[in-house]
Formats: structure tokens, C-alpha cells, sequence
């Protein structure tokens, strides 16, 4: 099985299938990665029967070159005279510098001169004489023409000094615009490849299993060197996604790339009815097999972990965001919904890895006088978010429409807030819509309107007999989309070819 993640405790993805297909008697390897800096976590792992490799990568000098790509991208981003979100020009960075070591020079040059003075009122003192005016001027001329003189060369050093570092940074700055940025990943990508195909070589597996795009390669490498089978995990449509911009020619050939590989696959599984459609047209294949990324079933029972770690009011409905935490998500939005709901608060729950993006949360909490009702709780265990969720009262799955990606998503979180017994209130895409009123265990509204996210979560919380219709309408949904039942279509695969 081939993840390109360090498949930590934080990363369930990859962990539940391993752990489903030991149970059902099978062997698994997960090869996956170690980050550069991350030396913390084991090379090797052994959990719950399943085996974790994670590789190290042997091209450290390219890590090295993508730091300081990241340091010239920072400096670059620098703000300047406290204007916000400018991007600073290459020649307004050499510009700085040169400045910089102009002030300096020409800060050196009049210390020498007041030095140069005070020598001649010391000399006159020492020899008891005091020069003549046409001599102390005379002298005050040399030392004006000597300074006149050493100003001009300083302009020169610095007009050479703008020249010569706008040219350098500039070259640096295509250095990090069209060949770290588009070559490095690949270079990192291409290890991967070959560490992994080395593991493999030595043990004999039957099938392959490979999570997104990015393994794919090296899973087809695989299955046509050893002859074994092949399945491809499609968590999501990779060249879609918002947070990696493909440009078009190079995302054209990327989707020659994909069809050539996916074609070459024995079975191929998508987390979404419409991402299967869309697959099977964009790509002239059978329609995929649905594997929907659902939690395991755990028996609905109330808590108040929240209320007891946030100290929050018993007044206060608590409605629940939970899951990553970037601009994708939909969270200023629902920060913006709080000021029209005075009597509810709303809890982020979730790994806070974008420190700015939270910077960014916070001012506009501040802005919209939220402070005492938006609550932020860090991430805990994969199998207690399900105990957290059961003590809020509302659940938001709030995705922005940002591409294909995005509008085709059936998010695990609504999974989650449906295992915890939540009425939601999520995105009007199709998917999303499939479940929410299929199961009419919430409404959906427009994730891009914050006012009509406020009446949408009124509108669910308003009713008592509603709101209790709903939550055991998301509880007896939750015995049916779970991952016991959803692992079948995974072993059902396995089975059809691969000998025990």
C-alpha cells in the first residue's frame, strides 16, 4: 500500500483500510514518508497487525535549495512603509539593501571627517598656535573637497550595488518561480518512487494499493514488473484542487498522464457518486466503485466534553465546526454568521497547522465582536472526535465552491456529525444534498452567504420536535453509512482477486 503522507495517528485514512483488510486475514505494508525535518516519528511502525515503512529521502541538497527558495519567497513578501498585503518589486528589495549599505558608508565617512577636524583643533592646541583663517580655511576646503569626492563615490557604489542586486535577486526569483517550485516536488516524488520500488522488490506481494495521483506511478510500476493487481484509491480529483493550482498545458498532459495510468488499473475507488460520474467520462472508463470515507458506528451517547473544556455557558446552543482548519472551509463565513445568532457559539474544532490563517480568524473575530461566543479546541484522537461531536448541538460542513474538487466533495465530517447524532447544516452541492436531505438530518444553503448560514442553523434549532426529528434521523443514517458496512465493497475487491 503506497501513501505519500507520513501516516501518523492524525492520518485515519490509510490506517482504517490496512486495519480492515488484517482483519479479513490479508497482510499489509504501508510505504510511506518521513518528512525532512521530521525525525521525531519511526522509520518503522507496527500497528494493529499492519506494517508502516516510512522513507527518508536521499536528495537532502534539494531540501536545502527548497528552504532557501522559501526564505526568498518570504523576503519577497516582506511588507513595506506598514502597508498590508503589498507585494514588494525585486528592484524596491535591492533598493533596501543598497540603502542600507549607503547609510552605513556614508555613516563611517563622517565619523572620519569629525575625527579629521578635531585632530587639527588638537594640533593647533599642541603646537600653541592658532592657524591663520585663510589656512583654516583653506584646510575646511581639502577636507569639503575630499568629502564632495567621497559622496560621489558612494552614490556610484550605490547605484552599482541597486543594479547588481535587483539582477541577483531577480535571477533568484525565476530560480524559485520555474525551477524549484515546478521541479522540486517531482525530484521528491521520483525518490519516493524508486525507495519504494526497492522495498517492494524483496517481499511478494499479490496487489497493490495505491492513495491518489501522486503514488499511482509507482503502483502501475508495480503490477507491470511483478504481475500483480492493482487498486487505485481516488480520494479526491487531484487536479481539481483549489490549494495546487495546475496551469493549464501542464494540467492537460497531467490528465493524459491520469487516464494512461487509471486504464492500467484492476479496480479503481472514488469517495463520491458524482467524482465516479465525472471520472468515467473525463477519463472513458467503467464507473468506479464508491467507497465513501465514513467513520466506524459508535452507539449515540450525549456528552459534555465541550461545555467542560470551554467552559462553556449551559445557556449557549454550540454549533460545531470540525476538521482542518484553512480558507477552504468555509470558517470566516461562519464567524461572520455569529453576529446574527446572539444566543449560539461556535466551537472550531481541529489541527490549527496555518498559524497566519488563525492570526487572520482572530482579527475577524475582533471585527465582528464575537470574542465571547467562537471558541478554537486542538485536534484530539481519531476515535474521540466522535464523543466531542455528541456534545454540541449542530454540526456545519460548509465547503467553498472553489472547483470540481469542492462542489463534487461528500465530506467525512458529515459522516462524523451524522455518527454523533448532529443535525447539520452544509454546502448545496449535489453530494452533499444527497445525504443532508436524502436523510433529512439537516438543510443546506449557500456557504458563501452568512446570513443565510445564521437562518439556516436558526431554522434547525428553532423547533424542538424538528430538531429531535432530525437527530434520529442522522442516528438511524449512521447505522447504514458506516465504515463496517462501507468496508465491504473493500473486501469484496480484494477477494475477487487476491488468494488469502
Amino acid at each position: 500500500m503506497f501513501s505519500y503522507t507520513e501516516c501518523d495517528q492524525y492520518y485515519i485514512t490509510a490506517r482504517k483500510v490496512a486495519k480492515k483488510l488484517v482483519d479479513a486475514g490479508h497482510e499489509v505494508t504501508i510505504i510511506a514518508v518521513r518528512g525532512a525535518y521530521n525525525t521525531q516519528i519511526s522509520k518503522e511502525e507496527y500497528c494493529d497487525g499492519y506494517k508502516i515503512v516510512r522513507l527518508d529521502s536521499s536528495i537532502a541538497t534539494l531540501m536545502r535549495i527548497g528552504l532557501l527558495s522559501y526564505i526568498s519567497k518570504i523576503v519577497l513578501r516582506k511588507r513595506l512603509d506598514g502597508q498590508d498585503n503589498e507585494r514588494i518589486s525585486i528592484v524596491s528589495v535591492a533598493i533596501l539593501i543598497s540603502n542600507a549599505l549607503f547609510d552605513w558608508a556614508y555613516n563611517l565617512f563622517l565619523s572620519v571627517d569629525s575625527k579629521v577636524v578635531n585632530v587639527t583643533h588638537r594640533f593647533e592646541k599642541r603646537i600653541g598656535i592658532r592657524l591663520p583663517r585663510w589656512a583654516r580655511s583653506t584646510l575646511n576646503w581639502h577636507v569639503r573637497m575630499f568629502s564632495i569626492g567621497l559622496y560621489g563615490i558612494f552614490v556610484v557604489i550605490r547605484k552599482i550595488t541597486r543594479v547588481v542586486l535587483s539582477g541577483l535577486v531577480y535571477l533568484f526569483s525565476l530560480l524559485h518561480r520555474y525551477v524549484l517550485n515546478p521541479i522540486l516536488p517531482n525530484f521528491l516524488y521520483v525518490d519516493y518512487y524508486l525507495h519504494a520500488a526497492r522495498v517492494t522488490k524483496h517481499e511478494h506481494f499479490q496487489a497493490y494499493h495505491a492513495h491518489d495521483l501522486i503514488t499511482l506511478p509507482v503502483g502501475w510500476w508495480c503490477r507491470l514488473t511483478r504481475r500483480a493487481k492493482l487498486v487505485y484509491d481516488m480520494h479526491e480529483l487531484w487536479l481539481e484542487r483549489a490549494e495546487k493550482k495546475v496551469r493549464p498545458g501542464r494540467k492537460y498532459w497531467m490528465m493524459r498522464w491520469e487516464k494512461f495510468l487509471i486504464r492500467r488499473t484492476d479496480k479503481t475507488m472514488v469517495p463520491g457518486y458524482s467524482i465516479a460520474k465525472e471520472v468515467a467520462k473525463r477519463y472513458k472508463v467503467p464507473e468506479p466503485v464508491v467507497l465513501l470515507n465514513v467513520p466506524e458506528y459508535r452507539e449515540y451517547t450525549p456528552s459534555s466534553l465541550f461545555r467542560d473544556d470551554l467552559k462553556i455557558p449551559e445557556g449557549k446552543k454550540i454549533v460545531l465546526y470540525a476538521g482542518i482548519i484553512n480558507i477552504l472551509r468555509g470558517i470566516e463565513e461562519m464567524v461572520q454568521s455569529m453576529k446574527y445568532l446572539p444566543d449560539y457559539c461556535l466551537v472550531i474544532f481541529g489541527p490549527m497547522y496555518y498559524s497566519d490563517y488563525i492570526t487572520k480568524l482572530h482579527e475577524l473575530i475582533r471585527e465582528n465582536k464575537v470574542e465571547d461566543r467562537v471558541y478554537f479546541h486542538g485536534p484530539v484522537a481519531f476515535n474521540e472526535v466522535s464523543k466531542y461531536a455528541m456534545s454540541a448541538d449542530v454540526g456545519l460542513a460548509l465547503h467553498k465552491n472553489l472547483g470540481l474538487n469542492y462542489y463534487y466533495v461528500s465530506p467525512n465530517k458529515l459522516f462524523e456529525y451524522m455518527g454523533a447524532g448532529l443535525p447539520v447544516v452544509a454546502s448545496n452541492f449535489p453530494d452533499v444534498k444527497r445525504f443532508v436531505e436524502g436523510c433529512n438530518f439537516g438543510v443546506t444553503c449557500d456557504p458563501d452567504n452568512p446570513r443565510e448560514i445564521a437562518d439556516a442553523i436558526r431554522y434547525v434549532l428553532a423547533d424542538n420536535n424538528r430538531y429531535e426529528m432530525m437527530r434520529q434521523n442522522a442516528i438511524k443514517a449512521a447505522k447504514e453509512f458506516n465504515w463496517e458496512n462501507e468496508s465491504k465493497k473493500l473486501l469484496a475487491i480484494y477477494d475477487s482477486f487476491v488468494v488469502k
